[in-house]
């Protein structure tokens, strides 16, 4: 008796969306049960996953289809374990071993990662500033990323943002709309993506990620603008959140390249977002700062990192390079009551 899988097998928005779903088939899953659906034998889906399993060779700790839903969030949340395994066996038509499975050469391109991280920090904090030997995009993967750029875009903008700024002298009244741009070049400090004296606008897709951007204390009166970008056809967002669900490996031409930065892109993912003392930040920001600046040579508007503070999928930040784009609405005020403070033990 054949076996049939429907789009919500399937989590992968290009998976979901893109493919030809049947309509002149439809009936119960045999993978996820859903019912009345439109149907595919899974082989025919085959070739587009055949470039996504060439990644993957024996190690790891994780069956194939265990390691394929950890990477790229492929597989739907309904679909059981022992579901996935059997539709990854249906769609090549044969048994994957129980072995588990890891990406190829993955330890060695993350010590590789890690080690040029590092010492790309050590120079630029302690050695040159600005001027770095000729090899340093090659061993950062820098070039390799630019290449990638078009295919790691934010796709889906959010219809609106909200920028913060805390209101002087404690001051419970909302700033004036003309206040709530990007600061004046004069007033613009060191910040996650820019060095001091460059002024890019700052913008979170809820209040609360805008309003923890601006680090307030408890009792602080808080300024937050509703945001809109006039033509979202026109914008190009870098999307740096590495992580399950936000690049689909079906999208991606070259996958087999692409693979050799995925290392360096986990620690992009977490170096935008990882809290970094007051005390520290002239120094610690400057290789993010740099890499911003590489980015926007590229002719890009901005760039999409974590929120440090806001876990939500809807929460993250987007800083624009300008504020040409970006039109003002209403201001509101909000008041800071409480802080969540999370810490854990240094080992």
């Amino acid at each position: 008796m054949s076996e049939y899988c429907c789009p919500y097998c399937f989590a992968d928005g290009y998976l979901r969306k893109t493919i030809n779903w049947p309509q002149n088939l439809k009936g119960n899953c045999s993978f996820c049960l859903k019912e009345n659906q439109p149907l595919l034998e899974p082989h025919e889906l085959k070739m587009d996953f055949q470039p996504v399993v060439d990644l993957y060779v024996h190690g790891g700790t994780k069956t194939l289809a265990e390691q394929l839903g950890q990477d790229w969030a492929i597989w739907s949340s309904k679909l059981k374990s022992d579901a996935q395994i059997r539709l990854l066996n249906a769609i090549f038509q044969k048994q994957f071993s129980k072995k588990h499975y890891c990406l190829r050469n993955l330890k060695k391109r993350e010590r590789e990662a890690i080690a040029g991280w590092k010492e790309f920090s050590q120079e630029i904090k302690y050695q040159n500033r600005f001027i770095h030997p000729e090899d340093i995009h090659n061993r950062l993967g820098l070039d390799i990323l630019a290449s990638f750029m078009n295919q790691i875009q934010l796709k889906k903008l959010p219809k609106a943002l909200y920028r913060a700024r805390i209101n002087k002298d404690n001051y419970n009244r909302p700033l004036s709309l003309n206040k709530m741009g990007k600061p004046p070049v004069e007033l613009a400090k060191n910040g996650r993506a820019n060095p001091i004296g460059i002024s890019y606008l700052y913008t979170g897709t809820t209040p609360k990620c805008a309003i923890h951007e601006v680090r307030p204390h408890i009792g602080a009166y808080v300024s937050v603008v509703d945001l809109r970008i006039k033509d979202p056809a026109s914008i190009y967002i870098v999307d740096l959140r590495f992580q399950p669900g936000t690049i689909s490996p079906f999208e991606i031409d070259e996958l087999e390249k692409f693979s050799q930065i995925i290392p360096f892109l986990k620690i992009l993912d977490t170096k935008m977002s990882q809290p970094i003392s007051p005390m520290k930040s002239d120094l610690d920001y400057l290789p993010i700062q740099y890499l911003c600046e590489y980015i926007k040579q590229q002719k890009v508007d901005g760039i999409v990192y974590k929120s440090a503070a806001c876990h939500g999928v809807k929460d993250y930040n987007i800083v624009f390079f300008s504020d040409e784009h970006i039109e003002r609405n209403s201001v509101k005020c909000y008041h800071v009551l409480k802080n969540r403070i999370e810490f854990e033990k240094d080992v």
